[in-house]
């Protein structure tokens, strides 16, 4: 074989050895999935539930003009996920600062 039909092979091989190598994002996913049982184990999953508080800001809809950084303070937000039927449901109890 000669020089020109080795180029365009070391070039594949140069190409597929970067290819193989997993960017440090794939890398965090892959152990993320490995910590909580697998791959097999994460798609067996039907639905989920996230519960947490927070704020929330109501950007753009002010009661008054000229009005901003208007913040609710989130208690009891519960978030189902149904992943088989592709639905959702969230539910939260909303109080502005004034505590109304």
């Amino acid at each position: 074989m000669s020089r020109a039909g080795l180029t365009p092979i070391g070039g594949l091989l140069l190409f597929a050895a970067a290819c193989a190598q997993p960017t440090p994002e794939q890398t965090f996913v892959t152990d993320a999935v490995r910590a909580i049982g697998g791959r097999e184990r994460l798609m067996a999953v039907g639905a989920m539930t996230l519960t947490g508080e927070g704020r929330q800001y109501n950007l753009g809809q002010d009661v008054r003009p000229g009005a901003r950084g208007q913040v609710y303070a989130l208690s009891g937000l519960t978030r189902h996920v149904d992943l088989t039927a592709v639905r959702a449901r969230t539910e939260l109890t909303r109080r502005g600062r004034s505590g109304r």
